[in-house]
C-alpha cells in the first residue's frame, strides 16, 4: 500500500491536535511507501517554493522516510512541484 498525497496545502491552523493535517496523515499511516507531489522548500529556485504542504510535513517526511526518487511532472506557471517517492527508514 502507498499513501498519496497531492499538494496537500496546510494552513498552520488547520491542524488535528498539534499537527498539520498532512503531518497527521503520518501518524496514521502504517505503511512502507509515500508518494508526495507538490513543491518542496528551498528545492528550486521558484517563487512560492514549498507552499503545496506544512513545513512540519516536510520536516517529519525528511525524518521517518528516505527520498527514493525524484520525478519531473509537468508544472503550472510559477511552480515547482514534482512527483517524489519515500520509503520508511529502517530504525531497528
Amino acid at each position: 500500500r502507498t499513501l498519496l498525497l497531492v499538494w496537500p496545502s496546510s494552513p498552520e491552523d488547520d491542524t488535528i491536535g498539534n499537527r498539520t493535517w498532512d503531518a497527521a496523515c503520518l501518524d496514521y499511516y502504517t505503511g512502507e511507501t509515500v508518494i508526495y507531489i507538490g513543491e518542496w522548500q528551498g528545492r528550486q529556485n521558484v517563487v512560492g517554493s514549498g507552499v503545496t504542504s506544512s513545513q512540519q510535513f516536510q520536516d517529519r517526511i525528511q525524518m521517518e522516510f528516505c527520498v527514493e526518487q525524484r520525478i519531473a511532472i509537468p508544472q503550472w506557471p510559477l511552480q515547482g512541484d514534482e512527483l517524489t517517492i519515500w520509503r520508511r527508514r529502517d530504525n531497528s
